[in-house]
């Protein structure tokens, strides 16, 4: 493989790199923010909002 070759293989790996730290840190934070919504849910305070869970199964 050729040095252009090289940089280019190199430039393309520094692109998926910095989109796999994009999409961990969006990971990170849904699931920080699902720990949160569950923990308040178990400590009842959040709101009804209406909906009735259902019994059957979709």
């Amino acid at each position: 493989m050729s040095y252009d070759g090289l940089i280019l293989k190199l430039k393309s790996m520094k692109a998926q790199i910095e989109h796999h730290k994009e999409l961990t840190k969006e990971l990170h934070l849904l699931d920080a923010q699902y720990w949160y919504i569950c923990s308040q849910d178990r400590k009842g305070l959040l709101p009804d909002l209406g909906f009735a869970k259902s019994k059957e199964k979709t």
